[in-house]
């Protein structure tokens, strides 16, 4: 996403209808949540962690966060990335498999 553009007034272009979920943590909340699974080995050992809050937000939510925490409004446009001629794996190139570091105490 185009985060800067909110400051800079421009319009911030979100795919599709907005309305998927994303999720924001703290990273202290973060690190506390990683801090459990070192500080309990016997419980913690071969198990995978998706360390998230508990709240979801759409993207059309997280833009408008962003602008209220900047003290500015947002124009979103949202747009069918198909139509717009938008490959997802190269917009949005993350390895389609799970890693793995394991942690050995």
């Amino acid at each position: 996403m185009k985060w800067a553009g909110i400051v800079r007034k421009r319009p911030v272009p979100i795919p599709g209808s907005g309305m998927q979920l994303t999720n924001i943590s703290h990273a202290r909340d973060l690190g506390s949540m990683l801090t459990l699974a070192v500080d309990n080995p016997d419980a913690a050992a071969g198990k995978i962690f998706n360390c998230v809050s508990d709240r979801g937000v759409t993207l059309n939510g997280l833009a408008k966060m962003c602008a209220a925490a900047a003290g500015a409004t947002v124009e979103i446009v949202n747009y069918d990335p198909a139509a717009a001629g938008v490959d997802a794996k190269k917009a949005f190139p993350f390895r389609n498999m799970v890693t793995r570091t394991p942690i050995d105490i």
